[in-house]
């Protein structure tokens, strides 16, 4: 071992700056953040933004999140991950694939999208195969399920000495290789035969306590 490049406590010190220059920045532009999507653009979810800003600045790219709600939405906090830079293409032959299922809907093409719950997106996946994927696609699926082991070893350490209610602990829902999200909990019948309203302050107290455990792993 070279011990001449283990670094000494002044360049430690200037890495853990760096570090939490790049979260403040990171928390910035979070709480600055308007969804283009969004019907209600003046709506933040402030309970979120933390584990947002946190997320980014350890590399980690989201694609939406909520903090939880009373009387919309789910009734947990998540944050949807996604590697970045999905290819528009997933299949070889897709520009064939959609034609052939917007004629068979009375759709465009532009309306047939593999993601989503109608009939064309379930049609397009059903009828579409891994096997014919592009390489692209796949180098992308890859990336995700680096993603999705990174966050899950996190989790793993996070609940070494920790416990949590079920309807309460952190988990990953979703496919390792695609769109997953990590959430507090799950949407049952159950939760409304307690107080819904401690329910989620429950769950967003979890999310913030790993927001806060990776922050002072990784960043301060």
């Amino acid at each position: 071992m070279n011990f001449e490049q283990i670094p000494n406590q002044e360049e430690i010190t200037q890495q853990e700056e760096v570090k939490r220059a790049k979260y403040e920045k990171m928390l910035k532009m979070a709480s600055e953040f308007n969804d283009p999507e969004s019907k209600e653009q003046d709506e933040k979810d402030p309970k979120i933004i933390d584990t947002v800003a946190t997320l980014w600045t350890l590399e980690i790219t989201t694609r939406q999140s909520c903090e939880g709600h009373l009387d919309h939405g789910s009734s947990y906090p998540w944050v949807l991950i996604e590697a970045p830079n999905e290819p528009k293409q997933r299949f070889n032959n897709e520009d064939e694939l959609k034609a052939k299922i917007a004629e068979r809907n009375n759709l465009s093409v532009g309306q047939i999208n593999w993601n989503g719950s109608s009939q064309s997106a379930i049609e397009f996946r059903n009828e579409g195969s891994r096997d014919n994927e592009t390489e692209e696609y796949k180098k992308w699926r890859e990336e995700n399920k680096k993603l999705y082991n990174k966050i899950k070893d996190w989790l793993d350490e996070f609940y070494k000495t920790r416990e949590a209610q079920e309807d309460v602990k952190l988990r990953l829902d979703g496919p390792d290789d695609s769109y997953f999200q990590i959430q507090s909990g799950k949407e049952s019948p159950d939760d409304h035969k307690q107080n819904l309203e401690e329910l989620i302050s429950k769950r967003q107290e979890e999310m913030a306590a790993f927001t806060q455990f990776l922050k002072e792993k990784y960043i301060s």
